[in-house]
């Protein structure tokens, strides 16, 4: 994380430096989009340094609960690897799109057919362009790694798709489902010992019986209902009927 060792070069080593980033899950381009509850319910990651104080980090913990959002502890590197796949990849997927779309050479009849897909799906290119470039030099190494997870991803969905395979169908389901447990806030980490209550900092901050709680809070048995998809059970009974003749 550069601005870490940005922080590292100019600040003094007697003072602590806690990095923040909040996840703002809408666009926010014009002054008009302001909102007062911006940042009420949303995940505001912390990043301390190396030679970060326990009452600085405190400090920052309570400033973050002040404005109503919630703490997520990551490690520098981490943060930087999740950015590059949940912001970064997302742009250079769109711009990709509009330029292979774009580049055809029937792009002057088909930009006819271009409606709300092609809107929602290539509005990330539409950022600025020197922009663009600089979010995706900021890191290379991590882009690149998940650019390979989605060539690999889009290779299997082309091969299955040419064979019309009837694994396809599951696979658009366990997609459905993956984004609707986001939405609905039920994504569950089963790895042991990542970014979990229980972490050092947090059970520092929290507590270890207050820890020990929200490790084993789920929100997924409450929630499960929005976030399942219906037809699987039947297709998945189909998929068996199928195997057996």
């Amino acid at each position: 994380m550069r601005v870490l060792d940005w922080a590292q070069d100019s600040i003094p080593r007697t003072a602590s430096f806690v990095a923040g980033h909040p996840l703002i899950r809408h666009t926010m381009d014009e002054v008009a989009d302001a909102d007062p509850v911006v940042f009420r319910g949303i995940d505001y990651c912390i990043i301390p340094s190396r030679n970060a104080g326990e009452d600085a980090v405190r400090t920052v913990v309570r400033l973050v609960e002040a404005i109503g959002s919630k703490t997520v502890f990551l490690d520098p590197h981490e943060h930087d690897s999740y950015v590059a796949a949940m912001n970064h990849l997302p742009m250079v997927m769109s711009t990709a799109f509009v330029t292979a779309t774009a580049g055809s050479g029937a792009w002057r009849e088909m930009h006819r057919l271009a409606a709300s897909d092609f809107s929602d799906f290539s509005r990330l290119a539409s950022n600025d362009p020197a922009e663009n470039e600089v979010a995706s030099m900021a890191n290379p190494e991590a882009l690149v790694h998940w650019l390979d997870q989605v060539i690999t991803e889009l290779y299997s969905y082309r091969n299955q798709i040419k064979e019309q395979n009837k694994e396809l169908l599951g696979k658009f389901i366990n997609a459905w489902e993956a984004r609707a447990r986001w939405q609905a806030g039920a994504v569950v980490d089963r790895r042991p010992g990542l970014n979990t209550p229980k972490s050092n900092i947090s059970s520092l901050i929290m507590g270890e019986r207050l820890a020990d709680r929200f490790a084993h809070l789920s929100p997924e048995n409450t929630k499960r209902d929005s976030w399942e998809y219906r037809g699987r059970r039947s297709s998945t009974e189909d998929e068996a009927d199928s195997n057996k003749t």
